[in-house]
């Protein structure tokens, strides 16, 4: 890269100009070229851009046709634009068409001033400037190629302030056509992204000389990952709140742990505080978005739960690395058992829907690899959501005599004014030497260990990797000794607590508690069936239109319940052990129904493996 000595009279001569052009990687000389023009205006020369257009015009000139050129000639424009058949003034966009009279592509200036090319797509976007009305302020809209060549599409331009009908539109697309080709490598050249987090050249905003062109919506979000205050005072206060409470310095260590997903080939997962109010859950939720960011809820990551699941799938796309935070999750609509519902299985894939363009193509499927931090007054699963729905939640319950921050109110207002430096420096030390193989290394022992410690699959290896954030940043950045195993395991489930099919039959078995009036000789009200001892164990002989209704009140499925109860011997079946049912006239004189002869295991038959030993 180039090294800067110039002075400021040597830009008024050929030798920068001639030292960049000699860089061939595209990409290293736009980086080259912004630093250059950054140095010249710092050393007082402001024509940087015109002289260089006008140096690489020079190099052009033997090889170009003798074609005449008209040129722009835009109040303000910092290098001049070609053009053959269109005129670009202060009065518009406008040529002579073949009967004499002025043809109109648009009522004011209108121009592009920079070529956006995606470093891991390579689609090109453009930057156009306008000015309008009498106070002739200048606006500025990236703009996706696609718009600025399709007549249908470039008046859409017009909800900006552009001055563009159906009438003007394929004129205007003329203009830009000719415009663009015309100077396609006079253009200024940025490198740009769509997205936060990991990408080929890096991690992103942190990459120099990168800027972004995603949607206009999340551009708010992209300039709040920025870094205000002091640095020392922010790990001051971040150290106050790890040491407080165990539930903060969880939820500050998952916050780090975002940006190690991707890398250490992990999934997305989610981190749920749940309790009453005034326990700080917010704040906490403050601490682990000043990681990254401006923290006060509406500015970037940080937002109520409100919104679509499109919108939650659009966010976490544009997020990719970056942890979404998300506070009041009681506002969510609720379920029969008065849970949220909320997409939880769907969001911790990492991968969002296929879907349709108007013309009928596919679009991008958006993909992320983060983790999100949840807070509500309710846990967020529930008896219904299914194994991988709580294999993916690390739920925290939030006691109401327990505070998670000592001081919420001045640490919420510190945080505010401190805050970005926690993920700037943690890539900076990941990309550093040999860390990223040494947060692997971590990450395989603590999974390990969570595993030695009876937590399933998926849990281990969200709170690995929680782990190793911990580890790591109490490492480089904080003091004492970071989180183990054995810290985390009351907050995992272990395979039982997980499985919908034991949950089930434990669902059952209270179910059957509960309703034990409606079993033998019911003298009002229906009949369930009957129940028969047997020692310490009991069969209950549940009709089988029951079985399927109670099942489904609870958002169980009974045919994979009854799959699941057969091959753990908790059903008898027929003789020739085919289908889930018995046959059973429960009263003389009443009809043969098809039963399902669940069996009730005392307590000290709960732990066995199999139940074909069992008297029952």
């Amino acid at each position: 890269m180039m090294e800067f000595n110039y002075k400021l009279e040597d830009f008024n001569d050929i030798a920068p100009y001639e030292e960049l052009e000699k860089i061939e990687d595209p990409f290293k000389k736009q980086i080259a070229e912004n630093k250059l023009e950054a140095y010249a205006k710092k050393l007082g020369f402001k024509a940087f851009k015109k002289t260089l257009a006008g140096y690489r015009k020079s190099l052009k000139a033997p090889f170009e046709d003798a074609t005449d050129y008209k040129v722009s000639d835009f109040q303000g424009q910092e290098f001049e634009l070609k053009l053959k058949q269109w005129n670009a003034d202060e009065t518009g966009i406008w040529r002579m068409g073949n009967n004499g009279n002025r043809e109109l592509a648009c009522f004011h200036p209108i121009y592009p001033i920079q070529r956006f090319e995606d470093i891991e797509t390579s689609k090109e976007k453009y930057k156009i400037e306008y000015r309008r009305g009498q106070s002739r302020k200048k606006k500025t809209k990236i703009v996706d190629s696609e718009i600025l060549c399709n007549a249908n599409k470039i008046v859409s331009l017009a909800s900006d302030g552009v001055s563009v009908t159906s009438e003007t539109s394929r004129n205007l697309v003329s203009y830009f056509n000719e415009i663009i080709n015309e100077n396609y490598d006079d253009i200024p050249l940025v490198p740009s992204i769509s997205h936060l987090g990991w990408c080929t050249e890096g991690f992103v905003p942190y990459i120099e000389g990168v800027e972004f062109d995603g949607d206009a919506r999340y551009t708010k979000i992209f300039q709040s990952i920025r870094s205000k205050g002091s640095f020392d005072e922010w790990v001051d206060e971040i150290s106050k709140c790890r040491e407080y409470n165990l539930t903060a310095r969880i939820v500050i260590a998952a916050s780090f742990a975002s940006s190690l997903i991707e890398p250490l080939h992990a999934l997305p997962f989610i981190v749920h505080l749940w309790g009453g109010s005034g326990t700080g859950k917010t704040v906490a939720q403050m601490a682990a978005a000043s990681v990254w960011g401006d923290p006060v809820k509406g500015n970037g990551i940080f937002a109520t739960v409100k919104g679509s699941d499109s919108g939650f799938e659009f966010k976490a796309n544009f997020l990719r690395s970056i942890p979404m935070l998300l506070d009041e999750t009681q506002l969510l609509e609720k379920g029969k058992n008065g849970t949220p519902k909320f997409k939880i299985y769907e969001l911790a894939e990492g991968v969002g829907k296929t879907r349709g363009t108007v013309n009928l193509g596919l679009a991008e499927v958006p993909i992320w690899n983060n983790c999100f931090i949840t807070s509500g007054e309710t846990p967020i699963v529930g008896e219904q959501d299914g194994a991988g729905a709580m294999n993916r939640v690390i739920e925290v319950a939030c006691a109401a005599d327990t505070k998670i921050i000592e001081n919420g109110p001045y640490t919420a207002n510190f945080f505010t004014k401190n805050y970005g430096f926690g993920g700037k420096m943690f890539i900076y030390r990941l990309n550093q030497d040999e860390n990223m193989e040494k947060a692997a290394e971590i990450y395989e022992k603590h999974r390990a260990a969570c595993i030695d410690d009876k937590a399933t699959e998926k849990q281990a290896m969200a709170a690995a990797v929680i782990l190793t954030a911990d580890e790591l940043i109490t490492e480089w950045f904080f003091e004492g000794a970071p989180l183990t195993a054995k810290d985390m395991s009351e907050f995992l489930k272990s395979a039982e607590a997980v499985s919908s099919e034991i949950r089930g039959y434990e669902y059952m078995c209270g179910w059957v508690a509960a309703n034990h009036n409606r079993f033998g000789a019911v003298e009002n009200g229906e009949c369930y069936g009957e129940i028969e001892e047997t020692g310490s164990n009991a069969v209950v002989y549940i009709i089988r239109s029951v079985f399927d209704r109670a099942c489904g009140e609870a958002g169980i499925n009974p045919k994979a319940l009854l799959a699941y109860l057969r091959h753990k011997n908790l059903i008898k079946t027929r003789g020739d052990a085919k289908g889930y049912c018995v046959n059973r006239r429960m009263f003389p004189g009443m009809p043969v129904t098809q039963c399902v002869a669940m069996c009730i295991m005392g307590e000290d038959d709960r732990d066995h493996d199999t139940y074909e030993d069992i008297d029952f």
